[in-house]
């Protein structure tokens, strides 16, 4: 195995904390022991379809992030390759809001422009 930048104590922490769902795990160490790898690549190593769309899901964790370009062993195309960051806990990932949260969101927001709006209008008289 080649020298990672990803420490053993970052490895067991991220692993072992329960914080992750179980493919974002398995994805987190096949990274871990594969070293770099494309997302079609991690796709054969876990023996899922797909699984290159959960590397978004760690680099907004904080935990994998693209570190070059290389050809494909599987493609044979360029492609982006991943590797783990030294992070030992994942970033939380904001809640998405649901739609009536966001009409909620847009409508206080008009609100507070309507304001500023009047505000300028006010002060520029």
């Amino acid at each position: 195995m080649t020298v990672r930048s990803t420490s053993l104590k970052a490895y067991k922490e991220i692993t072992e904390s329960g914080l992750l769902a179980q493919r974002e795990r398995l994805a987190y160490m096949t990274i871990y022991k594969y070293g770099p790898v494309t997302g079609k690549e991690l796709s054969k190593l876990m023996g899922i379809a797909e699984q290159w769309k959960i590397c978004s899901v760690l680099k907004k964790k904080g935990l994998a992030r693209e570190v070059g370009k290389r050809n494909c062993k599987i493609t044979g195309r360029e492609c982006y390759i991943w590797d783990l960051t030294d992070a030992t806990k994942p970033l939380p990932i904001p809640k998405r809001l649901s739609r009536s949260e966001l009409m909620s969101e847009n409508k206080r927001l008009k609100v507070l422009l309507k304001k500023s709006i009047n505000k300028i209008k006010e002060l520029s008289t």
